[in-house]
């Protein structure tokens, strides 16, 4: 590789052409000599590779962090920067040339990153059954958080993002206290189970066996009998929609729409899937009714797209536009 006097991009192409032959694993100490006079024959030359290498630095050590979490996905995008092609490098440079919340982004539809450090979580397409301190049971849906306080004194589990079924153990140490099922809108209590989705700035809350007490953020206390619902935000408390009977079928892995708008079913559908789906206006207000596979997102879209007046587009595997026909 020649000392290049070349305008500021080709002189960036030329630096990313070296980090993937320095991160290939196959560099040679010739190669790696060579590299080093590149740098020093420019001022601009060491400014391309030290940009490159400040722009990778936090991205690479934010994925690091999620060898645990990202088994399939973490693979591809850590190849992506640690050891490229030549194409998946100028792909992490587009990414970066903004920053890094581009390349944020793309690590976040496997991992959300927003509740990296919540107690227990869940990743793109995974449902996971956690046992409690006191022997409960909490249930999450893909691409949820919720951080846990259990003592002498606390029975409670604090749902951050996502969908949540929590079954109150009977006859635990401690179970003299009810359950308590948090979210920032609003603090549920029970001895049953209780189903809760936190998302958009809104908490939605059910009573699928007995009655519980929700205590809202504001201090207002509502009492629900089993299989009644409320839906708060920072407006207030209503009674939510009784749909209960279908509000958890993620637990067996399966979405209904009884109904539901295509909008609500493609964001459902969105935390089984890292490609980003995107849906127009018209689309997201057609009505579904059907059951759809949460685990076979793109058996469901071709479900969809033979029921309604939809087209259904694809680029590679990373983005999806659904429009009416």
């Amino acid at each position: 590789m020649n000392p290049l006097t070349t305008p500021p991009d080709a002189v960036m192409e030329a630096a990313i052409d070296w980090m993937v032959l320095l991160r290939s694993g196959r560099v040679t100490e010739a190669e790696r000599r060579r590299f080093e006079r590149w740098c020093d024959s420019d001022a601009r030359h060491a400014q391309a590779w030290q940009r490159l290498e400040d722009k990778l630095a936090q991205p690479v050590q934010a994925i690091a962090r999620l060898d645990n979490d990202l088994p399939g996905g973490k693979a591809r995008i850590r190849n992506m920067l640690v050891r490229p092609t030549r194409r998946s490098a100028l792909g992490a440079v587009a990414l970066l040339a903004t920053g890094s919340g581009g390349l944020t982004l793309a690590v976040d539809r496997y991992a959300p990153v927003t509740h990296l450090m919540a107690d227990l979580r869940t990743r793109t397409a995974e449902r996971r059954t956690f046992s409690l301190p006191d022997n409960s049971r909490l249930d999450l849906n893909a691409r949820s958080a919720a951080d846990l306080a259990f003592g002498a004194d606390v029975r409670r589990v604090e749902l951050l993002t996502g969908e949540a079924v929590v079954q109150a153990a009977e006859g635990a140490a401690g179970s003299r206290l009810p359950l308590c099922l948090s979210t920032r809108h609003a603090a549920a209590y029970t001895r049953g189970q209780v189903y809760a989705q936190v998302q958009d700035g809104y908490t939605r809350l059910f009573a699928l066996q007995a009655p519980m007490r929700v205590v809202t953020a504001a201090g207002e206390v509502r009492f629900l009998d089993a299989l009644q619902g409320a839906e708060l935000d920072a407006q207030g408390v209503r009674p939510a929609a009784p749909v209960v009977a279908t509000e958890a079928d993620w637990l067996r892995g399966y979405l209904t729409a009884a109904p539901l708008s295509l909008g609500d079913v493609i964001a459902a559908l969105q935390r089984y899937t890292p490609r980003v789906m995107q849906v127009s206006a018209d689309a997201a207000r057609l009505a579904v009714q059907a059951s759809l596979p949460l685990d076979d997102v793109d058996r469901s879209l071709r479900a969809l797209e033979d029921v309604l007046p939809i087209r259904i587009r694809q680029w590679g595997g990373w983005w999806t536009r659904i429009d009416v026909r």
